[in-house]
C-alpha cells in the first residue's frame, strides 16, 4: 500500500482515543491549542466524535464538569498544561472520574512525578507519549511549521541558541522515527573545511539526532518493530546544500502556483467563478489530499498539467450522461464556460474551477512578468549550461536589460542578482553596486542579498580569492528526459538521493554518522534495539511505574492494519525550509527507484517567504518574536480558582468558535459536544446524517 504520512499520525490519535473504553461507553476529550493544531492537520471532528467523544474542550477554558464521564486529555508536556491537568481534580468534586493522558511528545520525568504526586495521582488510568508533535502536509512531506527556526540557526544575534534549536529539532525528528517505527541509518553533508558556521549544521544536528534516537531505543525495548522492510536511511541537511533551488522560477503547477498565486498556509485560494446566473462569485478553495485532481496534476510542467486537466475534465463531461452539451473543451476559456452550467455535479465542478484558475492565472502572470526570458537566465546560472548545452559567457550582457525592464519585478530582479552572484562564486564590490542600481533595489532587498553570506555563500568576492563552493550541477541524470528549457535545473537534493540508492554517492561528501554499514543491516530492518519500557503508560493508580504500555505500532502488523509493503524508507530533512521543487523530486525519486521517499522541514519556503527569510537574517534578537525570549506561560488563573459554594450556580461557559477549521470544514471545535443518545444510530448513514447536523458541523 502506499506510504501516507497523514493516515499514519491521523491513526496514532484515533487509536489513542479509541484505547479509552469507559464504563459507561462514553468520554470527553480535553486539548490544548498546539495539539489542537496537530489533530485538525490530519483529521476532521466527525472523526473524533465517532470514538464515543461526548464533547471536546479546551483545557484553558472553564469547563463544566463532568463527574461521570473519564477524560482523554491530548495535550503538550508543557509545564502550565501539567498544572491545568491537576486543578481539574484538585478541587472537592473532581471534575472526571477518572484521567487518560497522552502527550504529544516526551513527557519530562520532572513532570510526571509532579502528576503522579498531585491530588491527581489516583484518578490517572493512562499515561502515553505519543512522538506525534509534526504536521504531514502531504503523503510524502511534513513540516515542523517553524519558520522561526531559522533565524536560530543562522542569525548571529541568536547565536546562543544554535545548540538549543538543534537538540529541539532532533527531537522532532526523533518523533518522525518512533511514529513510522523506523530506526535508520544517518548520513548528512559535511564540509571538509569549512569556513563558516552554517556548514557545520548539518552535522552537528545528525550527531544529536542519532544520539536522542539511540536514547528512545534503549528505553524502548519494542523499538523498532519487526518489520520486512530494509532499514531506512535518513538525510540530514540545512538550507545551504542547495542556494539555487529557493530562488528559481519553478514551472511544475504546484511549484509554480505558490510562487505566483496569492495562496494562504500552503493550501487555501480565493478565486472567482462563474455562477449559474452568469455573475462571477468570489469562493475560497483548499486543496489536499483528497482532491484527486490536485494530486494527479501538482508536479506536473505547468503545460503538462493543463492539457491534463482539460483531458480530465473532457472525460467526465462525456462519462456524464446527464451533461447537456456534448462538445468537448479545448481552451481554459472553453472550461470556464462549461463549467458555469454543473450545478449539479458540485464537488467536481469546484475542483476543476479552483484548478481551472489557478492554471489560467499562473499563465497570465507567466507572460505579463516576462518569466520566459527571466528563466532562461535562471536556468544558465543554476546549471552552468545555457540552452545550447555550452558553458554561458553572456550571462551579465543579458542580465542588465532585464534588470531595467519595469515589467519585470522587484522581486524576480533580485532573485536574478542573487543567482548569478551565486554562479558566480561571489561579485566584486563595484559590480555588485552596478547591479544593485540597476535593478533599483531597496535597503530591505539590499539587505537580503548581503545576508547570503549567513549560509556561507561569497557574497564578496577579491582577486586573489579561491574558489569556495563546486560548481553547478550541469546535466540532468542520463536516465532521465530534459523536455523543457526552462526547467532544466535538477535540485541537488534529488541528485544526493538518486546517487544514493544507486549506491555511488560519495561516503566522504556525504558520511554515515557511524560506519559505513554493510549490506546485511540494510536487508531488514532490525528489532528490539532497546531495553526498558519507556514513553508509554497505564496505571490504575499513581503509585507504580506509568511508563509500561507498548506503542501502537507495537500492537498490530503495521499501522494501517495490513500487510507493509517492503519498500525501503529515506527520511530527508532540510533545516532552514523545502522547496516546493524538492518536494515534488521525492515523489518522482519514489516512483523511479521503488522507495518510500519521505521530505521533512522546518517549512514549506516559497520564493517569496525565502527572501523576506533573508532580510531578517540579521535581525535583533529582540525582535525577532521567539518563543525563548518570552515568559514562560502560566496556567490561567480561573482554573485555579475553587468550586464555588453548592448554593451558588458555576460560571457560565460560553459558546466557542472553531479553533482552526473554517465553518462547516469539520475542524476540531472548542467546548464541541454530542449528545450519548445518538449512539445507536452511529453506524448507519442515516444515523450519521442526523448526527452532523446535531454536532453542528453543516
Amino acid at each position: 500500500m502506499d506510504l501516507n504520512l497523514i493516515s499514519i499520525v491521523k491513526k496514532r490519535f484515533i487509536d489513542a482515543i479509541r484505547d479509552v473504553q469507559p464504563p459507561n461507553k462514553w468520554k470527553v476529550l480535553i486539548v490544548d491549542a498546539p495539539t489542537a493544531a496537530l489533530i485538525n492537520n490530519v483529521t476532521k471532528l466527525y472523526d473524533l466524535l465517532e470514538e464515543n467523544v461526548t464533547v471536546v474542550e479546551h483545557i484553558e477554558n472553564r469547563r463544566n464538569a463532568s463527574q461521570t464521564f473519564e477524560a482523554v486529555y491530548l495535550l503538550s508536556p508543557e509545564p502550565w498544561v501539567i498544572d491545568a491537568v491537576i486543578s481539574d481534580f484538585a478541587r472537592a468534586q473532581p471534575k472526571y472520574a477518572a484521567a487518560h493522558l497522552f502527550f504529544t511528545s516526551a513527557l519530562d520525568d520532572r513532570l510526571l512525578d509532579k502528576l503522579t504526586q498531585s491530588p491527581a495521582g489516583p484518578r490517572l488510568k493512562t499515561v502515553k507519549e505519543l512522538f506525534v508533535d509534526f504536521y504531514p502536509s502531504e503523503a510524502q512531506t511534513f513540516t515542523l511549521r517553524d519558520p522561526r527556526s531559522f533565524l536560530k540557526l543562522y542569525n548571529p544575534e541568536c547565536k546562543s541558541l544554535v545548540d538549543r534549536e538543534l537538540q529541539r529539532l532532533a527531537g522532532k525528528l526523533v518523533a518522525v522515527c518512533a511514529t513510522m517505527g523506523e530506526f535508520p541509518v544517518i548520513r548528512y553533508q559535511k564540509h571538509q573545511n569549512p569556513t563558516h558556521p552554517a556548514q557545520t549544521l548539518s552535522e552537528r544536528l545528525a550527531k544529536s539526532l542519532q544520539q536522542q534516537l539511540d536514547g528512545y531505543a534503549r528505553t524502548n525495548s519494542d523499538f523498532p518493530p519487526p518489520s520486512p522492510r530494509p532499514r531506512g536511511v535518513f538525510f540530514v541537511f540545512d538550507r545551504s546544500l542547495d542556494p539555487y533551488a529557493p530562488l528559481l522560477h519553478e514551472f511544475t503547477y504546484q511549484a509554480m502556483a505558490q510562487d505566483l498565486l496569492p495562496i494562504q498556509e500552503g493550501k487555501k485560494y480565493v478565486y472567482e467563478i462563474k455562477g449559474t446566473t452568469g455573475e462571477m462569485e468570489e469562493k475560497e478553495a483548499e486543496f489536499s489530499e483528497e482532491d484527486t485532481v490536485w494530486t494527479s496534476v501538482r508536479h506536473m510542467h505547468m503545460r503538462e498539467a493543463i492539457d491534463n486537466l482539460m483531458s480530465s475534465f473532457n472525460k467526465f463531461v462525456t462519462e456524464n450522461t446527464n451533461f447537456t452539451d456534448s462538445e468537448k473543451a479545448t481552451s481554459l476559456n472553453d472550461m470556464r464556460d462549461m463549467l458555469a452550467s454543473l450545478p449539479e455535479f458540485q464537488e467536481m465542478r469546484d475542483r476543476f474551477s479552483l484548478h481551472l484558475s489557478m492554471a489560467e492565472e499562473c499563465m497570465n502572470l507567466f507572460q505579463k512578468n516576462k518569466l520566459p526570458e527571466v528563466g532562461l537566465l535562471e536556468q544558465a546560472a543554476s546549471t552552468g549550461l545555457n540552452s545550447e548545452g555550452k558553458v554561458p559567457k553572456e550571462i551579465a550582457e543579458a542580465l542588465v536589460p532585464i534588470l531595467d525592464d519595469p515589467a519585470v519585478g522587484a522581486a524576480d530582479r533580485l532573485r536574478l542578482i542573487m543567482l548569478y552572484l551565486i554562479f558566480k562564486d561571489g561579485l566584486f564590490v563595484s559590480d555588485r553596486a552596478k547591479l544593485i542600481q540597476h535593478a533599483g533595489l531597496g535597503k530591505r532587498d539590499r539587505e537580503a542579498l548581503e545576508n547570503l553570506v549567513l549560509l556561507g555563500i561569497r557574497v564578496n568576492r577579491t582577486l586573489n580569492d579561491k574558489p569556495s563552493r563546486p560548481k553547478p550541477n550541469k546535466k540532468r541524470p542520463a536516465d532521465e528526459e530534459e523536455p523543457y528549457e526552462l526547467s532544466r535545473f535538477v535540485p541537488v537534493l534529488k541528485s544526493v538521493l538518486d546517487e544514493h540508492i544507486k549506491g555511488t554517492l560519495d561516503p566522504v561528501a556525504f558520511p554515515y554518522i557511524n560506519n559505513i554499514p554493510g549490506p546485511e543491516a540494510m536487508t531488514a530492518a532490525p528489532a528490539g534495539a532497546g531495553a526498558g519500557a519507556g514513553a508509554v503508560a497505564v496505571a490504575q493508580q499513581a503509585q507504580g511505574s506509568l511508563r509500561s504500555a507498548r506503542p501502537t505500532w507495537a500492537k498490530a502488523k503495521s499501522q494501517a492494519g495490513g500487510y507493509v509493503e517492503p519498500r525501503q524508507r529515506v527520511l530527508v530533512f532540510i533545516a532552514g525550509g523545502a522547496t516546493y521543487s524538492e518536494a515534488r523530486s521525492v515523489y518522482e525519486l519514489s516512483a523511479k527507484h521503488n522507495r518510500d521517499v519521505i521530505l521533512g522541514s522546518t517549512e514549506m519556503l516559497s520564493p517569496a517567504q525565502w527572501l523576506n527569510q533573508l532580510s531578517c537574517g540579521r535581525l535583533p534578537r529582540e525582535r525577532c518574536g521567539l518563543e525563548e525570549d518570552q515568559p514562560p506561560k502560566q496556567c490561567p488563573r480561573h482554573l485555579l480558582e475553587p468550586d464555588p459554594p453548592a448554593n451558588m450556580p458555576p460560571p457560565q461557559v460560553p459558546a466557542q468558535k472553531p479553533m482552526m477549521a473554517p465553518p462547516g470544514a469539520g475542524g476540531l471545535v472548542k467546548g464541541h459536544k454530542a449528545s450519548p443518545s445518538v449512539s445507536s444510530v452511529s453506524n448507519c448513514k442515516d444515523g450519521k446524517e442526523k448526527k452532523k447536523k446535531k454536532f453542528g458541523l453543516f
